[in-house]
């Protein structure tokens, strides 16, 4: 009989620490704060005097006071992020990062992007809390 109770707790401390390795190795991947995916798809196309932004519905804020912006895609990009009355925006070359820089810290940000590219056309974006120098 004490065997089956045993067995039990031991089964019940084997996936407690199963538990435990998952979460330490998931929050190393993630050293630098948090991260956004914020790519869409473009709206509609720009013109010569039509410049046209596609908002993400993701918000982002910051801990650290920078955020940076990696463009995954084969085309340049500007990205633009506003919080209350201000607005800012950043160039982003394809397939590298770019830094926003003194951005206030716990503030809810919006996100928009714009390309030259076809209506329709998936934009893959993804912002991070902090200066990541691993991508781009």
């Amino acid at each position: 009989m004490k065997k089956i109770p045993f067995a039990i707790m031991l089964s019940v401390l084997l996936l407690v620490f199963i538990g435990c390795s998952n979460t330490a190795q998931n929050e190393d991947k993630n050293t630098d704060g948090d991260a956004w995916d914020v790519s869409l798809t473009c709206a509609a196309e720009s013109f010569e005097n039509e410049y046209v932004i596609t908002y993400s519905e993701t918000k982002i804020i910051s801990k650290t006071g920078t955020f940076t912006v990696e463009n995954k895609n084969d085309f340049p990009i500007k990205v633009h992020i506003s919080a209350g009355k201000g607005e800012q925006s950043l160039d982003v070359e394809p397939g590298k990062a770019a830094y926003f820089s003194d951005i206030a810290t716990d503030e809810t940000y919006g996100v928009g992007i714009h390309a030259d590219v076809e209506e329709g056309t998936m934009i893959d974006v993804m912002i991070y809390d902090g200066k990541r120098s691993d991508i781009g």
